[in-house]
């Protein structure tokens, strides 16, 4: 009797240390999960943020090609001759150089390309 009192004493502390494993065992995945879910709901919201910004550069880059498009068709308007001539005025400005300068460039070949 003591024998099996024994026995079933045995019995009981392993299914508590089996139990006691377990528990361990799901409180760890119940924080895995936690921690699966906290990076997958940051990765969603960051994705969100993403395609949010992919949008607004999408419309803005259809706004700048439409925009283009319009100088491109005011420009086939006017002369080539013309539209050469305010771009070297241009280019003067932003870079001002003295007369024989801007004739010796506007007269090298090698500047248009040549």
């Amino acid at each position: 009797m003591r024998r099996e009192a024994d026995e079933r004493q045995s019995a009981l502390e392993d299914r508590e240390e089996r139990l006691k494993a377990e528990i361990e065992a799901r409180e760890r995945s119940s924080r895995e999960c936690a921690l699966l879910n906290l990076r997958m709901t940051t990765a969603a919201d960051e994705t969100r943020a993403l395609k949010s910004l992919l949008l607004q550069l999408q419309g803005e880059l259809a706004r700048l090609g439409a925009e283009l498009d319009a100088t491109r068709e005011r420009l086939d308007w006017w002369p080539k001759p013309l539209v050469r001539m305010l771009g070297a005025a241009r280019s003067w400005l932003y870079n001002p150089k003295s007369i024989p300068e801007a004739v010796v460039w506007s007269l090298v070949p090698a500047r248009h390309g040549c």
